[in-house]
């Protein structure tokens, strides 16, 4: 039997379309405060919206019987026909929202309309009118939320913690503020306010009050609007790139949506700009005539379609192009190979930390790779070279697979285990004589085929950031910056720190977005587990106790919020693994320092020892590998 469902069950289930969490009701009730013309609006949450959601504007307001209808399914004051869903110049349209959060809550209304003696109280209980009076109370409009989804268990379930839906009511905020730089948005969180925008019509201002100083400092402005789809705003330079797309704001006709075809635009105008696995940051104003989109499309009014995707797609993509043009952008590389003064951190797991003496190089191979597959037989610690010989025998080592070996390959690039190591071993070579010959060379002429034990030599440095080691059938060329941090991310991976961790002689406090913030503060374990020790210190204010040893301070503020971005994206499970790499790969010593003969022997020792130590853990080789036969090809032997 077919039944009618009555309005209490309708509302509730169009509550599940539109009031999917405390930041969907708190976006609703924005757009209602932008809709009555409203030019300064506070929202205030508790409990990330859970216990209580204020939002108070000082908009047009509503008698008492607009008041008491505004809470109907259906019930609009921005429509009147079928033509008008043409050209919908509102944020809200349906009639559904206030119904279907009062179908979930319990909501207290106050409201004046300007002109009038008296405003209205009004007093609703899972949709049901308890109490309607008079009030004394200012122009405009304040709705209280409380106890969101108390009548509906099912639904309380889903949500998440209290951080979590707190950075997402904060985000729903920071759109409708992007989306008008002409209002003054206050967002206030458990007491504390978080976020005041300006309300004067400027969106850098209303970006530097968002995001700070040196977000906004790496923006670069779009031209002059022009032509019938006006894109304006700002792109951020291919350095302030993100690992997510989390700072990618698009705002149509002022309202905050999402959009594959701007995406794509933004992304064509970077390419070649930007590395794998970085996206820009943007804010970009698309201006179009209302009846060349449909608004329509999705219940939380969060998607658009275009009657032209091209022309759209051109007009973003021109845009952004001629910004990074005009920008110049294109990074300065400076190295200096003749530095003397950094050098590469040492490694071992005996270490106490990144910068104590370097441990000799034959250590067990078991306890240096962190955890990576392929042993070799511990040997005994030996004395540390003498530096006056003029001449030491090198250590035997196990060479590196062949980067290049078909068989590796055809294998599915499984590692190599080392060969056993050979007797009467001796200390590596010392520094007073980098030429030191290697004990059994064979004659140019003999086959190239490598030995199954193999002695190696390190050459010496090469600008700065590369390794040369010989081997009697090969010259190896080892990345510094690609082998530390392979080194680095093994170790973060098998959860050990302690060789990493460092403290600051005095915290670094940063700056940081709130839900920046809540993004870090809540995943505490996993920061301490990659190196850090942070304090919050208040709204958008983190302290910074400890830090991965060879991190600069300055590169800590870009670091923590580009980690922050990677941690909000709760979507991919993956996510965890990429902030690792990029941990990795920010301690891991830069191209450009040279370092002590010492700790080049050491980080030599490494590579040489750990068969599966083949590449960063953004897939760039180690290590590359030229033999004696095609060295003598280049120079035509």
């Amino acid at each position: 039997m077919i039944e009618i469902l009555s309005p209490q069950v309708a509302n509730m289930i169009a509550a599940g379309e539109v009031v999917e969490r405390p930041a969907s009701a708190l976006k609703e009730l924005l757009e209602n405060a932008v809709d009555a013309g409203a030019t300064a609006v506070t929202a205030e949450i508790q409990r990330g919206g859970v216990s209580m959601i204020r939002v108070t504007d000082n908009g047009a307001g509503m008698d008492a019987a607009d008041a008491a209808r505004a809470f109907m399914r259906h019930a609009t004051s921005k429509l009147r026909t079928a033509e008008d869903l043409s050209a919908i110049l509102t944020m809200g349209f349906r009639g559904e929202a206030l119904a279907a959060i009062a179908a979930v809550s319990r909501i207290e209304l106050l409201t004046r309309k300007r002109g009038d003696a008296v405003g209205t109280s009004l007093k609703l209980e899972a949709g049901t009118v308890t109490e309607h009076s008079e009030a004394g109370c200012p122009e405009g409009t304040t709705i209280i939320v409380r106890d969101l989804f108390f009548n509906t268990p099912a639904r309380q379930k889903f949500l998440k913690k209290d951080n979590t839906e707190a950075a997402a009511a904060q985000e729903s905020v920071v759109r409708m503020a992007l989306s008008r730089p002409d209002l003054s948005v206050r967002f206030i969180r458990d007491g504390s306010q978080t976020l005041h925008t300006p309300g004067d019509g400027d969106l850098k201002n209303c970006l530097y009050s968002v995001f700070g100083r040196e977000f906004t400092g790496a923006l670069l402005p779009l031209g002059e609007p022009g032509g019938l789809i006006r894109v304006s705003g700002f792109i951020g330079s291919p350095q302030a790139a993100r690992a997510t797309r989390t700072m990618q704001y698009f705002l149509v006709a002022n309202r905050p949506v999402r959009s594959r075809i701007l995406t794509a635009a933004l992304d064509e105008a970077y390419s070649g700009a930007l590395p794998g696995g970085r996206f820009p940051v943007c804010c970009l104003h698309i201006g179009i005539a209302p009846e060349a989109i449909d608004v329509n499309v999705h219940p939380a009014k969060t998607e658009v379609k275009f009657s032209d995707d091209r022309a759209v797609f051109d007009a973003v993509y021109h845009a952004c192009k001629d910004a990074l043009r005009k920008g110049d952008v294109t990074p300065a590389v400076r190295i200096n190979p003749f530095s003397a003064e950094g050098r590469v951190p040492v490694y071992g797991a005996s270490s106490p930390s990144l910068f104590a003496a370097a441990p000799q190089i034959r250590e067990p191979v078991a306890d240096l790779k962190g955890g990576t597959s392929g042993t070799t037989s511990p040997t005994p610690n030996i004395a540390p070279p003498v530096r006056d010989e003029p001449h030491i025998t090198p250590s035997l080592h196990s060479p590196l697979p062949l980067e290049g070996d078909a068989a590796q390959r055809a294998a599915g690039d499984v590692p190599v285990p080392s060969s056993p190591q050979t007797a009467g071993d001796v200390a590596p070579q010392s520094a007073a004589n980098p030429q030191g010959g290697t004990s059994g060379t064979p004659s140019p002429t003999e086959n190239v085929t490598p030995p199954a034990e193999e002695s190696w030599r390190l050459v010496g440095e090469a600008m700065s950031g590369y390794l040369l080691v010989e081997t009697p059938e090969a010259l190896w060329i080892i990345d510094k910056h690609a082998a530390h941090e392979r080194l680095l991310y093994n170790r973060l991976k098998a959860g050990d720190r302690s060789f990493f961790s460092q403290r600051l002689i005095t915290p670094k406090i940063i700056a940081l977005t709130q839900p920046e913030l809540d993004a870090l503060t809540e995943d505490e374990a996993f920061l301490e587990s990659a190196g850090f020790e942070l304090d919050s210190m208040g709204p958008g204010t983190l302290a910074v106790r400890a830090a991965p040893g060879d991190i600069d301070e300055s590169e800590l503020p870009a670091l923590l919020s580009e980690l922050a971005s990677l941690l909000r994206d709760k979507r991919r499970p993956e996510i965890r693994e990429e902030a690792l790499r990029l941990v990795a790969c920010k301690a891991a010593v830069k191209l450009g320092r040279s370092s002590r003969r010492e700790d080049m022997e050491h980080l030599a020792g490494l590579v040489m020892e750990t068969p599966d130590l083949r590449h960063c853990p953004h897939g760039r080789p180690v290590a590359l590998r030229m033999t004696r036969g095609e060295l003598y090809r280049q120079f035509g032997r």
